[in-house]
């Protein structure tokens, strides 16, 4: 259960950073709403795997692992800096799933 709280603690940080991006990006040069547009699907792509994570949790993961890929993709050239982060969401929410399959064997 800890680990749990501890991996929608850091999504729940994914979701204000992708929101603080997002609107950060509104005032870039060039960029106008084409990336805030792209951070908003990210934050609507996690969010929703929080919101799936009891009903259907592999869509969750596969929701939550997209959105979190999301800032790599969107700022290709800034993806070092973003890795990081990515993986600490990644690990979390594989070993999340991990051990709920293991809690819950198939019958």
């Amino acid at each position: 259960m800890k680990l749990r709280r501890i991996t929608l603690a850091v999504l729940v940080a994914l979701v204000a950073f992708l929101v603080w991006a997002g609107i950060g990006t509104l005032h870039s040069d060039g960029a106008g709403l084409k990336y805030t547009a792209l951070f908003a699907v990210a934050v609507a792509m996690v969010g929703a795997g929080i919101a799936l994570r009891d009903r259907a949790p592999v869509a969750a993961a596969v929701l939550m692992l997209v959105g979190a890929a999301a800032p790599m993709a969107i700022f290709y050239w800034m993806a070092p800096v973003f890795v990081p982060g990515f993986l600490v969401v990644a690990t979390l929410v594989v070993v999340t799933q991990l051990r709920r399959r293991r809690a819950n064997p198939a019958v």
